[in-house]
């Protein structure tokens, strides 16, 4: 074998070895995204919100600007489960699943599953201060009201970090905040879409929630 036929040779074997490595990371990538959706919803799961939380944590704190969440739960869901049964129920998560993605125009925002409920999501907005939080929430408001009529009320908690603050919060206490807002949303009423936006007067319901 002359000296071309030999670098042509070895050309065509690692090209091979290439394609067959690209086509290994492009199924383990599909599969990685397979295991992130909820397949109930269509939305990213509570293992990809985890990330996507601590990922969008830490770039607000080194870009020091504002990141907020709404915690969102359907009202009354076991209700409805229990009355119309589970694949209406299923039904239901599923729109509001839609109405919640066509309520955010931004690109880096996100809505997606919150813990092992099926009622429960969250919105994340980096780079959003509490009153475009407050903004987004209303929209999400008033797009439930149109899309469900009375069929279908929620509970929105909004909390958000701010870095450039006295005291700037950890994640988990983001979370707690929000999970406290919507809490409250929920006492204000159930038979209507409520929003609450966490204060610090709040955290005197911690201990006894």
């Amino acid at each position: 074998m002359d000296q071309n036929s030999l670098e042509r040779a070895l050309y065509d074997q690692n090209m091979g070895r290439l394609i067959v490595t690209l086509g290994w990371m492009r199924e383990i990538k599909k599969r990685e995204e397979r295991a992130s959706i909820d397949y109930k919803t269509g939305l990213p799961n509570a293992e990809y919100a985890d990330r996507f939380l601590r990922d969008s944590y830490v770039n607000s704190r080194r870009a020091k600007k504002p990141l907020t969440l709404i915690y969102l739960d359907i009202n009354h869901f076991k209700k409805i489960n229990d009355t119309l049964g589970h694949a209406a129920g299923d039904e239901f998560i599923k729109e509001v699943a839609i109405v919640l993605q066509c309520s955010i125009s931004r690109e880096t925002d996100r809505v997606m599953r919150l813990g092992q409920h099926a009622d429960e999501y969250v919105i994340v907005l980096p780079y959003t201060n509490k009153q475009g939080g407050s903004t987004v929430g209303h929209k999400i408001q008033t797009a439930i009201k149109d899309y469900f009529g009375g069929k279908l009320t929620v509970a929105m908690g909004i909390s958000t970090y701010n870095p450039r603050g006295a005291s700037p919060i950890t994640l988990r206490q983001l979370h707690a905040q929000a999970d406290l807002a919507m809490y409250n949303a929920k006492m204000k009423s159930r038979e209507t879409s409520e929003i609450v936006v966490y204060t610090p007067s709040m955290d005197k319901q911690m201990t006894s929630k």
